[in-house]
């Protein structure tokens, strides 16, 4: 049986699926465009005045509609007749939506599709462009706060399967913002957000977050990226409180030198890491800086930025 949102956009099937909602592929009737789209249940009882959590996501996607990196947003709206038995919300007969140009694999997925380990070269045509597409974010004072392997795609099809699109705006929060422009202190209300094996030691020390925090989680990204693994991964214990796994984790962060962390790694890996964790609350990275490092290292060992990634091959 077919399941048609809105009159408009039939369910196709389902191609990812987590503790917030499933993601379907699925098809516009009235284009006949292929695009993707976020369900999620609704509270019950559910405030017709408060801002969904997918409402909430698409007023990012409009605000970065014309940055480079950002799937296009189509719409979002609530209530959803009924579902396919094979969502995670068919429990509800309360949803909302939203729907999104499709794109392509996450770099999770890209990641253990090439053996669970990128090359260097590709691991540095990457670090470019997602360094490029947090400037772009941390400049309208937008912070992630959750960057990991499966928070970014690369595009659909041959035109945009080489650029890196940054998705899920679901942590997104601001930073400075004008009513409270001074928040470098340990605060109670400031809860852990983000993903512990990526998140920064300020998250994990629930303290608030600024752009240099996303810069980290993406210098994490970038070692597991090049080494294959982090040290801390493999601390998912069901039978462990998630306290005690949390605490496990930022014990090591906070313990492994970062040139430990990076053996083997070129040197730009390790300085990368070194240079956002010296800086403080209000400091600007200096993201030009960054990139420079890895174009310098790509041009040293002869690599042409030609955007033949290593799942290319």
């Amino acid at each position: 049986q077919e399941t048609i949102i809105d009159n408009r956009w039939r369910l196709d099937g389902i191609i990812g699926q987590g503790g917030f909602g499933s993601v379907y592929i699925a098809t516009d009737i009235l284009t006949n465009q292929i695009v993707a789209i976020k369900l999620q249940s609704l509270p019950i009882p559910h405030n017709p005045s408060q801002v969904d959590d997918l409402e909430h996501e698409s007023l990012f996607y409009t605000l970065l509609r014309n940055d480079p990196g950002i799937a296009t947003f189509h719409a979002n709206g609530r209530s959803i007749p009924s579902l396919p038995s094979s969502s995670s919300s068919s429990s509800s007969s309360s949803f909302e939506y939203m729907v999104c140009e499709l794109l392509g694999a996450t770099l999770q997925n890209l990641f253990f599709r090439c053996g669970n380990k990128f090359s260097l070269k590709t691991t540095l045509m990457l670090a470019d462009q997602l360094i490029t597409r947090l400037e772009a974010f941390h400049s309208r004072n937008l912070l992630h706060r959750d960057v990991k392997p499966d928070n970014f795609a690369m595009g659909f099809g041959a035109e945009k399967g080489k650029t890196v699109y940054i998705l899920d705006f679901g942590l997104v929060g601001d930073y400075l913002n004008d009513h409270d422009d001074e928040r470098t202190v340990l605060a109670p209300s400031y809860a852990f957000c983000g993903s512990y094996y990526w998140a920064a030691i300020s998250a994990h020390l629930d303290r608030s977050q600024s752009p240099k925090d996303d810069l980290e989680s993406l210098a994490y990204m970038l070692i597991y990226f090049a080494r294959g693994s982090l040290p801390w991964q493999g601390y998912a214990d069901p039978d462990e409180p998630t306290s005690a796994m949390r605490e496990r984790i930022t014990r090591l962060k906070l313990s492994i030198p970062v040139d430990v962390l990076c053996e083997g790694l070129p040197s730009a890996f390790a300085r990368h890491l070194k240079y956002v964790r010296s800086l403080g609350y209000k400091d600007r990275p200096n993201y030009g800086k960054l990139r420079a490092m890895y174009r310098r290292l790509m041009e040293r060992k002869g690599y042409e930025y030609d955007g033949v990634f290593d799942w290319d091959d």
